[in-house]
């Protein structure tokens, strides 16, 4: 299925409920640049055969959402450019996502410049089987304007904050979180000998 879709820009609206993708191998951009793609539900893909999903929606910069849940991606080795160029989109839920065995994740999230929530299983690596870090996946460094620090957090404990280069270094336990651009601290303090920190979106953080 490689390309099937490739460059229609003008596309707005694929039905793909009666697809048969229990077989197929590789879908090397498939939707790349369907610009005019708003969203894809693709909850009826079975990719449990697929070693490349390459370039998959590299240039699809008018997507807003994507389910990809019912995605099997263990025996995954090229991911490289996956969702490069996805510029537009602000969510994406790869809980599913195996990336442990995979040998190429270069450009998996390059310029997806509004991504700010992403939920990883214990299963997403970064880095893959491969130990050259021209391979690794890097996720794109959120704003580090007046509100932001540049970093992704944990979104049930902000304190725990990482650079994406840090984040490449997470894994199992450590990465099966939901993460959410870090937001600069407020104003921090001490409550019976436990330390807190309030953030400007109002929540309340104790640690330590």
């Amino acid at each position: 299925m490689n390309n099937l879709f490739n460059g229609c820009q003008t596309l707005t609206e694929i039905n793909t409920a009666h697809f048969d993708t229990s077989a197929v191998i590789t879908m090397d951009g498939m939707f790349a640049d369907c610009k005019g793609m708003e969203s894809f539900d693709l909850t009826n893909f079975d990719t449990s055969k697929v070693w490349n999903f390459k370039n998959l929606f590299n240039g699809c910069s008018g997507l807003l959402h994507a389910d990809l849940s019912s995605f099997v991606t263990t025996g995954a080795t090229h991911m490289n450019n996956m969702f490069a160029n996805v510029t537009a989109l602000t969510r994406l839920d790869l809980s599913s996502f195996n990336t442990k065995g995979a040998t190429y994740l270069t450009g998996m999230f390059n310029d997806m410049v509004a991504l700010r929530w992403l939920k990883l299983s214990r299963d997403f690596s970064f880095k893959g089987t491969t130990g050259t870090a021209g391979n690794w996946a890097l996720l794109p460094t959120p704003s580090t304007d007046n509100t932001y620090l540049g970093m992704w957090a944990q979104e049930d404990d902000q304190a725990q904050a990482f650079t994406p280069a840090q984040m490449q270094e997470r894994t199992d336990s450590a990465i099966a979180h939901t993460w959410i651009w870090a937001r600069k601290q407020m104003a921090n303090g001490n409550v019976g000998g436990q330390a807190y920190a309030i953030y400007d979106a109002g929540r309340l953080i104790f640690f330590g």
